[in-house]
This record gives C-alpha cells, structure tokens and sequence, in this order.
C-alpha cells in the first residue's frame, strides 16, 4: 500500500520485504530517503538506518510503526516517523526536508 502511494506522489520505489533485502539497494544511485518499518523480522528498521547512516550518511531516514508512541526510547527524538495507519497528506509531510 505504502509503495502504490509513493508512486502515486511521483517517487520512483524500491520495495522490499525485509531490512536484509534492502541493504545492497542502500547505494542505489540516486536514492535519497530510507522508509522503513521499526518492527521487521531479524533486523530492525533502526539497525537497518543505523548501517544506512553509517556507509551512507547522506541518506534521509523516516521510520514508520503501528505502534504509538513511536518514540518511545526506541527512536531519537529529532527521528522522522509515522504511526500506522496513516493519511497520504502524513505521508507528504514525513517525506518533506528536515527544517
């Protein structure tokens, strides 16, 4: 649903099911933003940006969790998230540039 709906805003989408599976797509030329859940089977969304940040810092990150509060400890504070089930306009805004 979340890929369909990136798409639909105009963003070219590299879906995958599991952080192992998106850790080759981290240096895809071009890919600017990591969308990830925080609960994935055998490695966490926050491992996954926690390599992403290390071997590709200029990679945006923004979580998404169906569990709230979102932030409870797991993420640091200035952390992008989105709590599940969102709106396409929440979308919009967790994808816009840190201020």
């Amino acid at each position: 649903m979340t890929s369909e709906l990136l798409a639909m805003l105009g963003h070219t989408v590299l879906a995958v099911g599991t952080a192992e599976a998106a850790l080759p797509l981290l240096g895809t030329p071009g890919l600017e933003l990591l969308l990830t859940d925080i609960s994935l089977p055998h490695m966490s969304g926050v491992e996954l940006a926690e390599l992403a940040a290390r071997d590709y810092p200029q990679l945006e990150v923004v979580f998404s969790t169906g569990h709230a509060p979102a932030n409870s400890g797991v993420l640091d504070p200035a952390a992008r998230f989105l709590v599940k089930p969102f709106t396409v306009e929440q979308l919009q805004h967790a994808l816009l540039p840190p201020a």
